[in-house]
């Protein structure tokens, strides 16, 4: 059974509104940004975690961190996720300036077991997220395979609008099928884009008639130009995906 949440980086009303959202429009959950300065604020909300007590909603935090970063922020995460009885968390690794080096990859794997330690007690399941060619860590399909095969506990999250082509993604289903989705729109001359679907040029029916026409697992959508292209995205999808399983 798939379920439907979008990402909630961008707050301009605070949590409540987007839980307002997510209900009016049918959506499950909602990705929550947190990244090396901590949990994303919500502006005209109690500090954390009250928003999330007096607003129940599922939620998944999706953590954007350095590859040295990972085991301490997601030890600091730990007790976090323990509150919110969460039993997921996305950790999107990425080079901010920093040179990609042999070792680089190496550091990623280490911090990648130091952090399943950390979280296994729990009984939380991580999902690593595969980069763009813009940020050029965990986006090969050799490099995917590397990281999934060393770390047999990890989970496997494939940003669709990270991927080169429909070639690469159907070479990284085959390695493993994604748990999560994130799914945007892209045009296939620009190396790093997140559209609301329709805008750009990914064949999405084709993607969901073929290698991931089993999928069956989250999808948050990374729409946030508009609620209104949010919502347009998800109808587009669930119509995509619904014929996928017709024919």
């Amino acid at each position: 059974m798939i379920e439907y949440g979008f990402g909630a980086k961008i707050l301009k009303h605070g949590f409540s509104d987007r839980v307002i959202f997510a209900k009016e429009n049918g959506f499950d959950f909602i990705q929550l940004w947190y990244a090396e300065e901590g949990l994303e604020i919500f502006p005209d909300d109690p500090p954390f975690p009250l928003p999330f007590k007096l607003n129940p909603f599922p939620t998944i935090i999706h953590a954007v961190l350095k590859p040295d970063q990972i085991s301490v922020k997601i030890a600091e995460l730990a007790p976090i996720l323990k509150e919110l009885g969460h039993h997921e968390l996305i950790v999107h690794p990425v080079l901010k300036g920093e040179p990609r080096t042999k070792e680089t990859l190496e550091l990623l794997s280490r911090e990648i077991k130091l952090a399943l330690k950390y979280l296994s007690p729990h009984s939380i399941t991580m999902f690593l997220e595969n980069n763009s060619p813009v940020n050029p860590l965990f986006h090969t399909p050799e490099e995917i395979k590397d990281i999934l095969t060393r770390n047999p506990d990890l989970g496997f999250l494939m940003d669709v609008a990270h991927i080169k082509d429909l070639e690469t993604l159907e070479k990284i289903v085959e390695i493993r099928m994604p748990q999560i989705l994130h799914i945007a729109d892209r045009n296939l001359d620009v190396l790093h884009e997140h559209l609301p679907l329709g805008e750009g040029k990914i064949d999405f029916k084709r993607i969901f008639s073929g290698p991931l026409l089993r999928f069956s697992g989250k999808i948050v959508l990374e729409i946030t130009q508009s609620d209104a292209a949010l919502k347009n995205s998800k109808a587009k999808l669930i119509e995509i995906i619904e014929e996928s399983h017709s024919i």
